[in-house]
């Protein structure tokens, strides 16, 4: 088992510590790596915000967290399940931290505009 904090959830994206570092969106993606490494030897992942996830929808998320990542450095809107207006009953306010995520990078990624 292993406990993912805030990071794995199947409820939000990545949420970058966008005050921190020069490249949070590296730093963040360092961090899921590491515990994507782990992940052969786990059957449970707990978020510390969602759902338990077990087997592949484990590496699914790791899988959709990189795309968020990948989406956000180049500039382009996410297509990620866990933003937009059909987010789990709840959870609507992760689309506010996404556009605050982005504005805050947005003047550190060349193409990054804060209505990602």
């Amino acid at each position: 088992m292993l406990i993912g904090g805030d990071m794995l959830s199947d409820v939000f994206p990545p949420m970058l510590d966008v005050d921190a570092g020069d490249d949070p969106i590296a730093d963040y993606r360092a961090g899921l790596d590491r515990l994507a490494g782990l992940l052969a030897a786990v059957e449970i992942v707990v978020p510390g915000h969602g759902f338990v996830g077990r087997g592949e929808e484990i590496r699914d998320r790791v899988v959709r967290d990189r795309a968020y990542l990948d989406a956000l450095q180049a500039g382009r809107t996410p297509q990620d399940p866990r933003l937009g207006p059909d987010v789990a009953p709840g959870w609507e306010w992760v689309n506010d931290v996404h556009e605050s995520q982005a504005a805050a990078l947005a003047g550190r990624f060349p193409g990054l505009s804060s209505r990602s």
